[in-house]
This record gives C-alpha cells, structure tokens and sequence, in this order.
C-alpha cells in the first residue's frame, strides 16, 4: 500500500505509513510500504484508537449534525400516601406466675396427739370432709365430769322454784310450837324463882340462870319463826337466778369442751387437693404446728409484675391475653395492688383465667398488653424501607416533575423522579413499620419494588394505590389521586 503526502506535515496516520522510508533516500520522493503481519496487527488497534477519537471529536463540535435521541419509559411503581398519627400502639409481654385462688396451710387449733391421717398427698379432697383427727380422750372425760356438776345445780334449781315441801313446812311448824312450850315452862319457873328470892330461899345468883335459860329459849323461838315464815313464803327469787347462772355456767364450760373435741378434727375449708403432707399418726404437734397443705381445685389465677405506667393503662374487668406453655386464653383483671413490690418495683395485676384453662400453680404465665405510644409519625409497609447508611433506614419519595412526555404527544405526563428520604423505625408490627423522618404529611412514597429504583429515577404510579392503616397488618387498595401532586 503506497501513501502519498500532500501536505507539508504529515499527520498520524501517514506517519505511521512512512517510518520504514529509507534514510539515505531522504524525503525526496514516497517509498511503498510493506506491513508484516505482525506489524499489522499493532497498527489495527492504533488505528481505531485514531478513529475513535475522530468520532468523539465530531460529537462535541457544534457545526455537527445532531444524532436522533432515545425516549426512555417511567418505571411503574405502586404508591403510598402518608398520613401523620399522633401515636401508635406497642405490644409488650410481661411474665408472672400461675396461682391457685386459694392455698392454706393447715393445722390444728390446739395441740395433741394425732391420731388418724385420712388422706394422701394428691388426694382430692371436698368441703367440710374430715382429713385428720387428734386425740381426744382427756376433752371426754372432762366433758362427763360437767356432766354431773350440771345435773346436781339443775336439780337444786328445781327445788327452789318449786318451793318447800309441805312436810318441811309441818316440821318448822311443830318445832315452833314445842318452842313456845318450853319457853312458856321457862318463863313459870322463872316466876316462882322470883318470889323465892323475895323470901330468901334463893340466891339472885340462882335466879339469873333461869333468866338466861328463858332467853335461850326465845331466841331459839324467834329463829323457828323465821324459818316458818320463810318456808311459807317460799324461795326468793334472787336465789332462782344465782342457781340459774350456775346452770348456765355449767353450760359454757361444756360447750367449750364440744368446741375442743370438734377442732380435734381437722377438716377441709374448700374443694381441693392434697398437695403436701407433713406429719403421719402418732406425731405430738403444737397449735398451729402445719400438717397438710390444700391448693383450691378449680379456676387459676395470674399473679404478674408490671410496670406502674403499665400498670395505669389497664382498668380492672378489662379482658387480657395470656400464653401458657404455648396455649392462650382470654384472662380477666380481677385486681390492681395498691402497693408497689419492693424488690421488683412492679405492680402485681391479678388475671382470672377462664374456667377450663389448662395451668397448674407454679407455670409461668405471659401476659400481652397494648400501650399506647405517643409519638409523630407515620405507618408505612415494611416493603417500602431501604437500608441507608449508619444503620439507618430511608424510603422512596415521589417528586413531580411537570415535564412533556414525547410518547404521549405532548399531555403532560404522570410520572414523578424518586428522592431519598432518611427515615428511623420506631415500631414494628408484622408487615407495617411506624417511623419518623424527613416525610412530610401527604408525601407520596414508592410502597413495593424499591430493589429496582435509584435516587432519580423517573417512575409513574400504576392504577393501584397501597393504603396502611391503623388496625395492624391491614393494607387497603385503592384507586390513586394524582390531583394532589
């Protein structure tokens, strides 16, 4: 191949073309230039490299004719419009105990023997059965012994209400008539005595015994009297109600005797079963000494520490959710305590569990309360989020763009550039997330697909339009409103 030069500097090319000319020769005349196959293949890519540069030349000159541009489609995207909340609700779970309603240590009121255990640990018990029994000897004995002292002072009672008898009353009355006699007889001798001393027969010393013998008499006389007359008026009535009282004293004591022996036996207070049994027969115990212990069969109850603002939020009778060993019921609030746990610093919520929960005291219970958060800002799906920097979070916003779409010969288009918006997750609740950010209230962001945007992008909305609302894991489908942007 022969390269002519018409120009006094040759350009690149032609350079290339004449490296091989002859020194000697000088630039007299143009020498035919023969390429090896070796040096053919380092020319070829030069020479491209050349022409690649001519054509990237010829695009930045301004006298060129202008290629024909490529119009590139809006990404379909689905939406969502956000809506600003003042609060949100958050679900905690809180631990605590399962309980039987009722629990007692049992005992006896009085120490003694034991005598008899009736049941075994596990046994079902009812109300009122007997489940124990001291000895009670001693209590019996007592009890025959008031017995007797309550039949001898019932006996005396009867005899003063009804009154003397009739042959007491002729006795009394004969013993005052023979009195009297004597007393007449002495008062006689003391007359003839007296005319003795007058004339000297006597002494006055002699005289004065039968005075004293006369007066003995009458004194004995005026008691008979008293007693007849008391015998005929019958028993007073004071000494009824002292015999009463000691009748009825008589009755306390025995009554209290019956009380002993009753206690003697220890019974059931409620419907339950044996869960503990702590002495067998022959064991002396002292009063109140423990012997069994009763858990109440039937309904448990949830005995759970919460926090005081947690606390605040429940209102007694409300219904609750409770998890046991994986199982839920619908628990009622049956009680708030008013104090809070020392060492816990929670308040203790007592739950009702429904009648047929399976639960056994000891389990541990999980109790799930709503609180409710106040906070500004906004729900959205978990879909829309995107990993930002900083171990934050941002979401897609759509920016209108009003510009003229050639496809659609001229209408303005529907189609929006996507911006970045940083976003930081407050809550999660299933599929939907409540944030806060740079988002403003009516702020129109991508809700789907975001895997396949970048910052600046142009998307339109598609005919469907995600709309998250309040009630957890709910997302709604609605037709868009495009009027707004």
């Amino acid at each position: 191949m022969t390269l002519q030069t018409s120009t006094p500097e040759p350009s690149l090319p032609q350079q290339l073309e004449l490296f091989h000319r002859d020194e000697a020769v000088g630039r007299s005349r143009p020498k035919p230039v023969r390429l090896s196959w070796r040096k053919l293949v380092a020319v070829v890519p030069l020479a491209l490299l050349v022409g690649g540069v001519a054509i990237r030349t010829n695009a930045f000159n301004p006298n060129a004719e202008p290629q024909e541009s490529v119009s590139i489609r809006p990404l379909p995207v689905e939406t969502l419009e956000v809506t600003l909340s003042e609060s949100y609700e958050t679900q905690r779970t809180y631990t605590g105990d399962i309980e039987a309603r009722r629990t007692s240590e049992l005992g006896f009121e009085q120490s003694g023997l034991v005598v008899r255990m009736l049941v075994e640990e596990g046994d079902r018990v009812i109300a009122n059965q007997v489940i124990a029994e001291l000895d009670t000897q001693r209590l019996l004995a007592q009890r025959q012994e008031l017995l007797a002292q309550k039949a001898q002072a019932e006996a005396d009672l009867s005899e003063l209400v009804a009154g003397p008898r009739f042959e007491t009353i002729s006795s009394s009355q004969a013993n005052v008539r023979d009195l009297e006699a004597q007393l007449e007889l002495a008062e006689q001798r003391y007359q003839r005595r007296q005319q003795l001393l007058t004339e000297g027969a006597i002494s006055t010393e002699e005289l004065d015994e039968f005075i004293s013998d006369r007066n003995a008499i009458q004194a004995r006389l005026d008691a008979a009297n008293s007693d007849l007359e008391e015998l005929q008026t019958g028993s007073r009535s004071e000494d009824i109600t002292a015999q009463q009282a000691v009748v009825r004293s008589l009755d306390a004591r025995i009554g209290t005797l019956d009380v002993d022996i009753a206690k003697s036996q220890l019974r059931a207070p409620f419907d339950g079963r044996v869960a503990l049994r702590h002495v067998d027969e022959g064991v002396v115990i002292s009063a109140g000494q423990t012997v069994l212990r009763l858990v109440e069969d039937g309904a448990m109850e949830a005995r759970v520490g919460l926090p005081v603002q947690a606390a605040a939020n429940l209102e007694v009778g409300s219904e609750q959710a409770v998890f046991v060993d994986g199982r839920e019921y619908s628990a009622t609030v049956k009680s708030l305590l008013p104090e809070l746990n020392s060492s816990t610093r929670t308040i203790s919520a007592i739950l009702s569990l429904p009648d047929g929960a399976i639960a056994a005291p000891g389990e541990v219970v999980r109790v799930a309360i709503v609180d409710r958060v106040q906070g500004r800002g906004y729900w959205l799906p978990a879909t829309a989020l995107v990993r930002s920097d900083r171990g934050l979070w941002s979401t897609y916003a759509l920016s209108s763009t009003n510009t003229l779409d050639p496809v659609s010969s001229g209408s303005e288009a529907d189609d929006f550039t996507v911006q970045r918006q940083q976003v930081e997750v407050l809550q999660t609740d299933g599929d939907r997330v409540f944030v806060r950010g740079t988002l403003q209230p009516g702020d129109r962001i991508v809700a789907t697909g975001t895997h396949r945007i970048v910052v600046g992008q142009r998307v339109t909305p598609t005919d469907t339009e995600l709309d998250v609302v309040s009630e957890p894991g709910v997302v709604t489908v609605r037709r868009p409103n495009y009027s707004q942007h």
